[in-house]
């Protein structure tokens, strides 16, 4: 249904501005499609980061109702990227390294 709005307002060029029910719910569609791509952005995450599949599913079906499939999904792909160069780098910290191997070479000896 927001899609459809979305549509019509644009393919309208402005043809909907002045009818009465558009402009009075105008604020309530709008609000409506951020609240359902905030739940819908919860829904994948927690999907991913459960790895169900049938979760992550649901959520893409909302997003490719909305028409923001390939958005959503460049969106996530860039997400886990960043976070796996995040977490590579990080465990190849040379001195988180060094100390995990107990500091040696990391010092030299003055005894």
């Amino acid at each position: 249904m927001l899609t459809d709005i979305r549509e019509l307002a644009r393919e309208g060029d402005g043809d909907l501005a002045g009818v009465d029910i558009i402009d009075r719910d105008a604020r309530w569609i709008t609000g409506a499609g951020r609240d359902i791509r905030a739940r819908a952005a919860a829904a994948l995450r927690a999907g991913m980061d459960a790895a169900s599949q049938a979760e992550v599913g649901a959520a893409l079906q909302v997003y490719y109702n909305l028409g923001e499939l390939t958005a959503a999904v460049d969106s996530q792909v860039s997400a886990l990227a960043a976070a796996a160069v995040d977490h590579v780098r990080e465990a190849l910290d040379p001195q988180r390294l060094s100390q995990a191997m107990g500091g040696a070479g990391g010092g030299g000896g003055g005894s």
